[in-house]
């Protein structure tokens, strides 16, 4: 109850009578109260609406100006204020009393010697009453407004909350509960929380406690939070943390439980021992693999640490055999499933047993893995015998040794949910590693028997290389000279302190040195080796030389030189001109007398055709008309065929009359016409060579654009004819998908094109280079010396 101290009750007094106001004044002041007057009644309704002034208590008589007693009142309970308000009356008038009561007073006092004794007390009195009745308002006001929080706050939680009484009946369930349990509000309260979410395995635990609690408010699980099992709406069990916290309610204990939903936590949990176990797995590993001195035992060893520190079911290493069903060959296994490894069948070819993991996985050279191994919509032939182990996951990595995948590690797990993305990662470590190691295992023996060899090997390399007819050298990528064999040494007539670790331009002319610097550059671009055929005089003779350039590399795969294998074939291109030149020159006599044979032999049978068709336009029967057709179909027939024989034979007349250039850029000029593709022509010439080059020459052009517009499915051509230094420099570019030059060339059916380029190369006296790969389009470079 509300205590108070006399000095801090306040009292306005309301009268306009100022004998009684200050008879009322000094009372009160005597009592110990302080006061305040205002005679006007307006002007205290006023006063009374200024949120700053809180009189304890109100003295308003009924009579005053400008508005009466009960009128303050009503209007001041009409505006919101709560004051404790006394009406003072001259005589108990029932009527004014009531009235005023109904609109607000807590009492009423009579005027005169009543005051003396009643007025003190009275006002007291008021004050208590009007106290308590403030706080009850304001205690009803927190609780609703407690109530209005703690459901605000209860219904945004994420955690359920729960209110059970002193029976074990819920009486409060929040929608976290719900989405927890999966029972709505309606259907968990009122029952009995352990007969509703608890498993009955844990009856016998829970009830006696709860015994215990109801009595006392306290219990093992009371103050602390404690993770539990719990029970959803689907019969599922699932983790949950529980704080508990007793509260009285009528005076009986009653529990309030915070429950949280930790299946998250645990899946990390777990997840986090797993990732735990093979990090130690995979340090494990790391030592086993270092130590390693024999294969089949680093097998066995890291089957046995997977299942022992990895805390899987099964591990098991195959091997991919070359027998004709592409079997895959257990070697070590450890865990789970002897049985199962010594019945199971696995490959990896393309039938049933090729399509699971270690198959796939073999076949594909990356990790598969099987989420499900009950999975009903899959029946691999191990599946059952799988599942009889309780196998519900499995994974396989490649083992990969030189690019070659020789076989796999496959490790089974008895969860659903595990190999997330950082467990394949370690897990890819660990194959890796143990790739690694099988690696330097074999390479180890491989290493000790290639010493043994390298010995009597070296010998026979150095007698070998020294006694060999060809020119062999190895030039760094600067040019510089590193080594030559005795056969450089001879035929040019020099020794070996001339040119070793000095340029190549010490040995070959200049021609050669700007040819050597593209073969550099495109070894190195594409890491692949070149073969040319290069001119060379020497004692001013020309020689010729086929030269094989490939390309060394240090352990790394880096480029460090180059080795050069040349072999003469002088002899062989002379034979090989002589041949062509009378090819060429009897194609050409060929030529000129399929001319005259289209003169002489064409002109004859055309006119007589035109005869023939004048014939057709006289006055003829039908059996004349016929007869003459028959003539003219026969002779037509006989045109053709003389042309299909000839045609391809005819000489280019065009060549005679305006020379190569000229020429070609006709062809391009006609065939830019079309629309289909570009070509560029560029030239320097503006004068006229030997018709056997130019004949060549434009014959060579001729056959690369028709090889292009038929094969290469290219967009552009650029052609260029340069001329300096009395040499013609030919270069002939397209974009199209290119080919394999090697085996164009040794395709009979397809490099005859090919070969007739070659071979007026050859003819022509000229160094030349092809570069070609798929999808680069093709490139040939033509020097000739006039």
């Amino acid at each position: 109850m509300f205590k108070y101290k006399e000095e801090e009750i306040k009292v306005l007094i309301i009268e306009d009578n100022k004998i009684q106001s200050l008879f009322i004044n000094q009372l009160l002041k005597d009592g110990g109260f302080k006061t305040q007057i205002i005679e006007d009644g307006l002007e205290a309704f006023n006063y009374l609406c200024n949120p700053d002034i809180v009189p304890d208590i109100v003295l308003v008589d009924y009579h005053l100006p400008n508005m009466n007693g009960v009128e303050i009142i009503k209007n001041a309970v009409e505006k919101g204020f709560n004051y404790a308000f006394i009406f003072i009356t001259v005589n108990k008038s029932i009527e004014t009393v009531v009235e005023a009561m109904r609109e607000g007073a807590l009492d009423f006092i009579q005027k005169g010697q009543y005051l003396i004794n009643e007025l003190s007390p009275k006002i007291r009195k008021v004050y208590e009453i009007h106290r308590n009745s403030i706080e009850k308002k304001e205690i009803e006001q927190k609780l609703i407004e407690s109530e209005y929080l703690f459901k605000q706050i209860s219904e945004s939680a994420y955690d359920a909350i729960i209110l059970i009484n002193n029976n074990g009946n819920i009486i409060y369930w929040n929608s976290a509960a719900e989405s927890i349990f999966g029972f709505s509000k309606k259907e968990a309260e009122g029952r009995n929380l352990h007969n509703l979410i608890v498993p009955k395995r844990f009856y016998k635990y829970y009830k006696p406690a709860f015994r215990k609690f109801s009595k006392t408010g306290k219990g093992k699980v009371v103050g602390k939070p404690v993770e539990l099992i719990g029970l959803n709406k689907e019969n599922e069990e699932i983790p949950v943390e529980l704080s508990l916290s007793a509260l009285t309610i009528k005076g009986k204990w009653n529990a309030l439980g915070i429950v949280r939903d930790i299946r998250k936590r645990k899946k990390n949990e777990k997840e986090l021992q797993r990732l735990y176990r093979v990090q130690n797995l995979l340090s494990s590993a790391n030592s086993t693999v270092a130590k390693a001195t024999n294969e089949n035992k680093l097998l066995s060893d890291i089957c046995d640490i997977t299942v022992s520190i990895g805390g899987y079911k099964l591990a098991w290493i195959g091997y991919k055999q070359y027998d004709k069903n592409k079997t895959v060959k257990p070697i070590a296994h450890k865990g789970l499933g002897i049985d199962y490894i010594t019945k199971l069948i696995v490959r990896w070819g393309d039938d049933k047993y090729g399509n699971g993991p270690t198959g796939m996985c073999i076949k594909t050279g990356q990790e598969k893995i099987q989420r499900n191994i009950n999975n009903k919509t899959e029946n691999y032939p191990w599946k059952d015998d799988a599942i009889k182990y309780s196998f519900v996951t499995s994974i396989a990595f490649p083992i990969i040794i030189e690019n070659n995948v020789i076989g796999a590690i496959n490790v089974y797990s008895s969860e659903k949910d595990v190999f997330n993305k950082k467990e394949i990662n370690l897990l890819n470590q660990l194959t890796e590693n143990l790739s690694f190691g099988i690696w330097s295992l074999r390479n180890k023996e491989q290493k000790k028997i290639a010493q043994e060899s390298l010995i009597i090997s070296e010998e026979k390399y150095r007698l070998l290389v020294e006694n060999a007819n060809e020119l062999i050298s190895v030039i760094d990528l600067k040019g510089k000279i590193k080594f030559v064999n005795n056969a450089i040494i001879k035929t040019f007539n020099i020794k070996p302190n001339d040119i070793i670790n000095k340029p190549i331009s010490n040995l070959f002319p200049e021609k050669f040195i700007s040819i050597h610097k593209k073969i550099i550059n495109k070894i190195i671009e594409t890491g692949e080796g070149d073969l040319n055929e290069i001119n060379i005089k020497l004692n001013n003779i020309n020689r010729w030389f086929r030269t094989s350039t490939q390309p060394i590399k240090d352990n790394e795969n880096k480029l460090t030189s180059l080795l050069s294998i040349s072999s003469d074939i002088t002899a062989e291109r002379e034979i090989e001109n002589r041949i062509i030149n009378t090819i060429i020159k009897t194609q050409e006599i060929e030529r000129e007398r399929f001319a005259k044979d289209i003169h002489d032999g064409l002109g004859p049978m055309l006119s007589t055709i035109k005869l023939y068709v004048g014939l057709l336009n006289e006055d003829l029967d039908e059996h004349e008309k016929n007869d003459y057709i028959k003539h003219i179909n026969d002779l037509i027939d006989d045109v053709v065929n003389d042309i299909r024989e000839i045609a391809n034979g005819l000489m280019p007349r065009i060549i005679k009359h305006y020379g190569l250039v000229k020429s070609v850029k006709s062809i391009c000029n006609r065939i830019n016409q079309a629309n289909k593709i570009n070509i560029d022509l560029k030239s320097n010439i503006d004068f006229r060579f030997d018709s056997n080059l130019e004949i060549n020459v434009f014959r060579i052009i001729s056959e690369l654009i028709n090889n292009t517009l038929k094969h290469a499915k290219a967009q552009n051509i650029h052609i260029s004819f340069f001329f300096k230094k009395n040499i013609l420099d030919i270069q002939y570019k397209d974009d199209g998908i290119g080919f394999d030059l090697n085996k164009v060339l040794s395709d009979k059916n397809k490099g005859f094109g090919i070969d007739n380029i070659l071979g007026r190369i050859k003819l022509l006296n000229s160094n030349y280079t092809i570069n070609t790969n798929f999808n680069h389009g093709m490139k040939i470079n033509i020097m000739i010396e006039i």
